[in-house]
Order: structure tokens, then C-alpha cells, then sequence
């Protein structure tokens, strides 16, 4: 049996076009590869933003519970609180929350708003702290009352 000379294998135009669609394909992949990656850190970036955030929140209300005096300075955008025998203050200053007692301490960062106000129950004070990042915000509201108050506003919501 004779072989043609045209049918003994591949020609250099059918190699070069297979080498074509595999690269193609290979960008594809690398195209969505890519984006899922970015997207993954960008929601990671923000799901880290969101812990702190939350760690900030429970800080502050643990400060709150065990203060003996609560105040807002600065339009309800700094709140002072009296723990122990020191005063310890939190406020937002370039999207950062700091507590300020002894020291100057950083809590949160990318930080857009944060207020303090006292609530509609009498000793509670409600905390409202928000984080935009791109397109997306996320808004934390919590109430908090000292301990020492504690039975006094439970009286108060009894009469």
C-alpha cells in the first residue's frame, strides 16, 4: 500500500491554527481566572473591613457598659465616657475611629460616618457607624446602656 505524500501528517497551517485556538482558549481561561480573582479580593478587602468594624462596635459597647458617666461632644460625634477613674473618648477623624484614653489608640479603619446618640430609653445610647467602599455600604446601629443603669432604666420603663 503506497501513502500519498499529501496524507502523511500534519501540514504547517494545521499546526499553527491548532497552536490559534489553544492559545484563544488559554486567554479565555486566564480572562476569567483573573476577574474571579479580583473579585475575590476585593470582597475579601471588604469582608475584612466589615470585621472591624464589628470589633470596633462591640468595643465601644463594652466601654459603654462599664462606664459610670456617658457624654456627647461635638454634635453627637464624639462620645465620652467615664470607666474607672479615666476618661475614655471615641471619635472619627480621616475615616479612622480612634479611642482616646491614656493614649491615642486606632480601632477602625475606612470608617465613613460615625454618631453617637442618646436613645429614646432613658441611659441608652445608640451608636450608628458606617463603611462605603466602592459601591457598597454597610451600616451597624447598636444600643447600649452602662451597667449601672441598668436597673434604674428598667424602673423607668416600669412606671
Amino acid at each position: 500500500m503506497k501513502r500519498r505524500i499529501d496524507q502523511a501528517g500534519f501540514i504547517v497551517t494545521e499546526i499553527i491554527m491548532a497552536l490559534g485556538l489553544a492559545a484563544l482558549v488559554i486567554a479565555a481561561l486566564m480572562s476569567i481566572y483573573i476577574n474571579t480573582y479580583r473579585v475575590f479580593a476585593c470582597q475579601l478587602e471588604f469582608t475584612d473591613i466589615q470585621y472591624a468594624e464589628r470589633a470596633a462596635m462591640q468595643m465601644i459597647i463594652e466601654d459603654i457598659m462599664s462606664a459610670r458617666e456617658v457624654e456627647y461632644l461635638d454634635d453627637s460625634k464624639k462620645l465620652r465616657l467615664l470607666v474607672g477613674d479615666d476618661y475614655v473618648s471615641y471619635y472619627l477623624q480621616d475615616q479612622t475611629v480612634y479611642r482616646q484614653g491614656a493614649a491615642k489608640m486606632p480601632v477602625a479603619n475606612y470608617i465613613s460616618s460615625l454618631s453617637f446618640r442618646s436613645d429614646s430609653q432613658p441611659g441608652y445610647t445608640t451608636i450608628h457607624m458606617e463603611v462605603c467602599q466602592g459601591q457598597e455600604t454597610t451600616r451597624l446601629v447598636c444600643s447600649a446602656i452602662p451597667r449601672l443603669l441598668i436597673g434604674t432604666a428598667q424602673a423607668d420603663t416600669d412606671d
